[in-house]
C-alpha cells in the first residue's frame, strides 16, 4: 500500500474518521485507552466501536459518552494532551490539529478565544484518536499519500453554543481557507463538515485531487456518522498502490476546415498560434465535399485561451466557424527545461519524465541546435547528440 484515498461526499467529522480508520484495522483498544489517557483531565468519558448498516451499507460506527460540564480551553487541552500517555509522534498530531482550530478561532473572535464544542471531552477524544489511528496505520510514512477528493461541506444553518450560524462553519471556513482542501456546498442543508473534522483533515492530508486517481484498490473502508441523513451519512477511505505516473491535465481542442489556404501561409498560422499560447497545433490533409483537397487544422488550447485562439484561427485562414471541444482529459509526463553548454553555446533541453521518477525522453531544442550548427559550422545532429548526452549523464549522476 502506497495511497489511502478519502472520499467525503457526506462530509467527515471527528467520529466519522476515527470510524473508517477503525473499519481499515485501526487498533481499536489502543485508540481508546489513549482517549481515555487525553482527556481525563477534562471528563470522563465511554467509547465504543459497533458495526452499523445504513441502506444495506456496511461501515463503523463510533458511539462516545463524556461527563464534562464546561469546555476546555486551548491551554488545558495542551497540557492533558502532553501529559497523557500517547505516542510523541501521536501527540505531535493533535497538537498540530488543535493549534489550527485554535488560529480559525482567533481570526474569529480575536484574543477572545474560547473553546466550545471542540473544547469538550468528546471533541478531544476524537481528535485524540484520530492521531493515533493515523500512526497505527502508518500513514505518516513519507511513501505512503494521502489524499482527499473534494469534501462536501452542507449548506443552510447549524445551531452552536452562539446560536445559530451559517454552514460551513466560521471556524470550519477559516480552516478550509487556511489549508489546500478542495470542498464543495451541498447535496444537502446540513452541516456535513465540522471544524473538528476539518482540522484533521487540514493535518493528515497531502493531496487534494478533483477525482480519484488512477489506484489498484486493495480495500475499502467506511466510518459512519451519527446523524440519520436523507443521503448516506458515510465517509470512505480506499487503500491501494498508486498507478497514477503521468500527471493529469486537461485541454480544449479547437478544430476548422479549410480548402483554399495555401502550405506558406499555414506554416506561418501555426508558428503564430504557438506565439499566441496553443499547446499544439496539427495540419491533417483530407478530402472534403465533392472531392476537394482540403486541410483539417487542430489547436489544443489550455481553457482561458479559446477565445484568443478562435478569433486568430478565423482571423488568418479566414474561415467562418471553430469547432470546440472542451475539456478533454490527457495524461501527461511531466517535464522540465534544463540548460547545458556545448560548442561554447546554451542549448535548452527538455527532459520528460513520470512522476515516480523515470525519464522516458530528452530532447534539446532545434532552434537552439540550428542556431549554434550555423555559428560553428556543424551539423544541427552533432549538436542536438552532444547536449541530449551531456543532459543524460548529469541524470545518471
Amino acid at each position: 500500500m502506497d495511497i489511502v484515498i478519502f472520499d467525503p461526499m457526506a462530509g467527515a467529522s471527528g467520529d466519522m474518521i476515527n470510524s473508517c480508520f477503525v473499519n481499515a484495522g485501526a487498533d481499536e483498544e489502543k485508540i481508546i485507552d489513549g482517549m481515555k489517557s487525553a482527556t481525563e483531565p477534562i471528563g470522563d468519558i465511554e467509547v465504543s466501536f459497533k458495526e452499523s448498516e445504513h441502506n444495506s451499507i456496511s461501515a463503523t460506527r463510533m458511539y462516545i459518552n463524556s461527563s464534562d460540564k464546561e469546555s476546555a480551553n486551548y491551554e488545558e487541552i495542551v497540557s492533558a494532551i502532553e501529559n497523557s500517555t500517547i505516542s510523541k509522534d501521536e501527540c505531535k498530531t493533535a497538537l498540530k490539529v488543535f493549534e489550527n482550530l485554535y488560529m480559525a478561532e482567533s481570526k474569529i473572535h480575536g484574543n477572545n478565544v474560547h473553546f466550545h464544542e471542540v473544547g469538550r471531552a468528546d471533541a478531544i477524544a476524537d481528535v485524540v484518536g484520530a492521531s493515533i489511528a493515523y500512526h497505527d496505520l502508518s500513514l505518516n510514512k513519507e511513501d505512503i499519500k494521502v489524499v482527499c477528493t473534494p469534501i462536501s461541506v452542507g449548506g443552510g444553518y447549524t445551531t452552536s453554543s452562539h446560536g445559530k450560524i451559517p454552514v460551513p462553519a466560521p471556524a470550519t471556513s477559516e480552516i478550509l481557507s487556511s489549508s489546500d482542501l478542495l470542498w464543495q456546498g451541498g447535496p444537502i442543508n446540513e452541516e456535513l463538515l465540522t471544524p473538528t473534522g476539518a482540522a484533521i483533515f487540514s493535518v493528515i492530508i497531502d493531496e487534494s485531487r478533483k477525482s480519484i486517481p488512477l489506484i489498484g484498490c486493495d480495500s475499502v473502508s467506511r466510518g459512519r456518522g451519527s446523524l440519520d441523513l436523507e443521503i448516506p451519512n458515510l465517509l470512505t477511505m480506499f487503500s491501494g498502490t498508486k498507478r497514477d505516473r503521468f500527471v493529469d491535465d486537461h485541454i480544449s481542442i479547437l478544430e476548422t476546415n479549410v480548402d483554399d489556404v495555401d502550405g506558406e501561409i499555414l506554416g506561418g498560422f501555426i508558428e503564430q498560434m504557438m506565439d499566441a499560447g496553443a499547446l499544439d497545433v496539427s495540419v491533417i490533409p483530407t478530402i472534403t465535399k465533392k472531392g476537394r483537397g482540403g486541410t483539417i487544422v487542430k489547436i489544443l488550447s489550455k481553457q482561458k485561451d479559446i477565445e484568443k485562439l478562435a478569433t486568430l484561427v478565423v482571423r488568418e485562414l479566414g474561415t467562418l466557424g471553430v469547432r470546440i471541444t472542451t475539456p478533454q482529459h490527457r495524461l501527461i509526463a511531466d517535464r522540465k527545461i534544463t540548460e547545458v553548454e556545448v560548442f561554447g553555446e546554451m542549448v535548452d533541453v527538455k527532459i520528460g519524465k513520470l512522476k515516480d521518477g523515470e525519464v522516458i525522453d530528452i530532447s534539446a531544442e532545434y532552434d537552439d541546435c540550428r542556431r549554434i550548427g550555423k555559428n560553428k559550422g556543424i551539423p544541427v545532429n552533432r549538436v542536438r547528440r552532444a547536449a541530449e548526452s551531456k543532459v543524460e549523464e548529469r541524470i545518471q549522476k
